[in-house]
């Protein structure tokens, strides 16, 4: 079976595949060679897959979709992270959720500022705008 894995930015897997094993929202699944035709909706979490040379290799992802049609299996995921062992992807996911968090929390301040500033002009109008 042929594996797309595509991220918004890049294609981050095209390769052939014995066996692809993948937590959707109904559950965790396997897609083998003669698997019917599917389509379902990834939970964040890992995907793993088996190469023709009987290795696997572990993809994190945030989500996304997964579609099998015949020979072809596509996965759309905004965020995928590869890695040869669990612990290689776990340390990459934390340091991604980190930085994820720091912008997040750079926004929230910012809209704050903004909030502050918009409550503090309307008080000022209505200042100016009431009779003394």
């Amino acid at each position: 079976m042929r594996l797309r894995v595509f991220t918004p930015t890049h294609v981050e897997v095209d390769e052939e595949v014995a066996r692809l094993a993948v937590q959707a929202e109904g559950g965790a699944f396997t897609v083998l060679p003669r698997h019917v035709d599917t389509v379902a909706v990834l939970e964040p979490g890992l995907l793993s897959f088996h190469l023709a040379d009987g290795s696997e290799v572990f993809l994190a992802v945030d989500g996304g979709t997964v579609v099998k049609v015949g020979h072809d299996i596509l996965v759309s995921t905004p965020t995928a992270i590869r890695g040869p062992d669990l612990a290689r992807i776990r340390a990459a996911v934390d340091a991604r959720f980190r930085s994820r968090a720091a912008h997040e929390e750079a926004a929230r301040q910012a809209l704050t500022r903004l909030e502050v500033d918009v409550i503090q002009r309307m008080v000022e109008l209505e200042e100016q705008g009431s009779p003394r």
